[in-house]
């Protein structure tokens, strides 16, 4: 009953976690990006996945849902944005161009002004002011005037040439110098805010009369512009250095360095024409010369001109015009209308007004913005304008590289294998509870020995293994004989051994006959040991 406690709780079956090698746990790594080019069907969904997908992580293969893996180099997109000086921005307008509107008597009228904006040596955009002048019924007249809100636009530097001699500038030599630690941007994009006010007011008979008119509508009308938020976001081959993995389901993924590294142009023989080549800062600088630096990209069986040096992440073919394209469509703007109505009178504009908030005064009408300034109030050039306006630039710029970095690790297509986590069975002995059991086992095994020892030197011959000899000492031989033999016979049945077992008294000693423990019976005082001798013995026969 002891014992058999310590038996059952030696062993136990606890499930523990267990880490190996495996290619199951698997994430893709990039060791170069040469994107086939702007018009390709993957390039253009990887930027636009970018434009409307709030987040795009590196995906993970992990079917135990714990995984580890080595922190590793990857070639991907990055964009890093800074806010610039609004001073360091110009605005500029062009002449008043009139637009025609229709064949309506009396006709309306429309004015375009084209307007560019300007960061200081960068790339200007052109954007437009628009004025309508639209009859209503009778002498009122209705006026509406768009401004843009938000602008966005691409600063390249491309020279556009027929022959594409500037394929192969580095963008620095094309118009881009370094941006914020940046040494060769592919390609920069950029917003401004602009603030203009909820009132404006001005003679629009100006944009009728001549030039000197339209000259001073047009300086009124630039003066209440207002340049508030720039933004500058360069878009870039960097290496990332990526730290990843999967625990409970949920996966962490922590970019641990971004390289930016730099653009080169290299020559070769393995390639007829100067390449443009990127590599990271870390790495040197390879001879393309040299056998065995490069590795020939197939395309359909056959030798392209795209070589890349796989153990540093080098690679040449590089085509800024390329990025250049794929981002153009997010040039565009967001505008608000503004709107004035007014009656037109033999005397000019008069002062009968059918909108409280117009004011006429000597010509002058007062055009009111419309909503409440909100995004949903504007007036979009482009889907990718607005969603640019809803999550801002520098988160937008952030998700296109992200998007663009998921397509170049399918590209590239090179795994990186981890470590899977999995919970096993095992089996663990405690060996705390075999205490008990072992010092039996030993104690019974010293008594074993004992008891051969001293089995042996008394001379009887152990045939059992006992404690029985050790407890047991025997009877004498001379009371056997006196008492037992001599005066009760021999016993040979077993009530008769009972009757005389009971009759006997005995007492532990040392024997003067044997000269060691035993157990002595006494001579009784009246009895002659001689008569005793004598007596017959009684058998019994069955």
């Amino acid at each position: 009953m002891a014992f058999d406690p310590f038996i059952q709780q030696i062993i136990e079956y606890p499930v523990l976690p267990t880490q190996h090698q495996s290619k199951a746990a698997q994430v893709l790594q990039s060791r170069y990006f040469l994107p086939p080019g702007s018009g390709n069907k993957d390039f253009l969904d990887a930027l636009n996945g970018g434009i409307w997908y709030d987040s795009i992580e590196p995906n993970v293969s992990c079917p135990t849902g714990n995984c580890t893996w080595p922190s590793f180099r990857s070639v991907e997109m990055c964009t890093k944005c800074v806010d610039v000086d609004p001073s360091n921005v110009t605005l500029s307008h062009g002449d008043v161009i009139p637009v025609s509107l229709g064949t309506t008597t009396p006709p309306e009228q429309g004015w375009h002004i084209p307007v560019n904006i300007s960061i200081l040596d960068g790339t200007p955009s052109n954007y437009s002011i628009f004025i309508t002048d639209q009859h209503m019924n009778g002498n009122y007249k209705r006026s509406s005037m768009t401004v843009p809100r938000y602008l966005y636009w691409i600063i390249d530097g491309h020279v556009d040439s027929p022959d594409d001699s500037d394929e192969n500038l580095i963008p620095k030599q094309r118009g881009l110098g370094d941006l914020f630690g940046i040494d060769d941007p592919l390609t920069v994009t950029a917003s401004a805010e602009l603030d203009f006010s909820t009132r404006f007011s001005a003679n629009i008979s100006a944009l009728l009369s001549d030039h000197k008119g339209q000259s001073t509508f047009l300086s009124d009308l630039m003066g209440a512009i207002k340049v508030t938020n720039v933004t500058e976001c360069a878009f870039s081959i960097c290496a990332k250095e990526y730290d990843i993995s999967v625990q409970s389901g949920d996966s962490s993924v922590k970019v641990l360095d971004e390289d930016f590294g730099s653009l080169y142009t290299a020559s070769s023989t393995s390639f007829a024409d100067p390449k443009l080549c990127w590599k990271p800062s870390s790495s040197p600088m390879t001879n393309w010369n040299t056998t065995g630096q490069k590795e020939w990209f197939l395309d359909r069986g056959l030798k392209t001109s795209l070589v890349m040096d796989p153990a540093n992440f080098e690679f040449c073919g590089v085509e800024p015009q390329n990025f250049y394209e794929g981002l153009v469509a997010l040039a565009g703007n967001m505008s608000m209308e503004y709107l004035a109505e007014y009656r037109n009178t033999t005397d000019g504009i008069s002062d009968g007004m059918i909108d409280a908030q117009t004011d006429i005064r000597g010509g002058y009408i007062t055009w009111v913005t419309q909503g409440q300034n909100d995004i949903q109030d504007m007036i979009a050039s482009s889907a990718n304008a607005q969603r640019a306006t809803y999550v801002g630039l520098e988160m937008l710029m952030t998700n296109i590289a992200l998007s663009v970095s998921s397509y170049a690790r399918k590209m590239s297509s090179n795994p990186i294998y981890g470590v899977v986590t999995t919970q096993d069975s095992y089996v663990v002995v405690r060996w705390q509870w075999l205490t008990l059991p072992a010092v039996l086992l030993v104690a019974g095994t010293l008594l074993l020995i004992a008891t051969a020892l001293i089995s042996s030197r008394t001379g009887v011959r152990v045939w059992k293994s006992s404690t029985l000899p050790l407890m047991f000492h025997g009877l004498e031989s001379e009371f056997i004989a006196r008492n037992m033999m001599i005066e009760h016979g021999q016993c040979e049945s077993v009530s008769e051994m009972e009757h005389v077992a009971d009759g006997t008294k005995v007492d532990l000693g040392m024997s003067t006959s044997e000269g060691r423990t035993m157990l002595r019976g006494a001579v009784p005082a009246s009895q002659d040991v001689q008569t005793v001798v004598r007596r017959p013995s009684r058998r019994r026969s069955f």
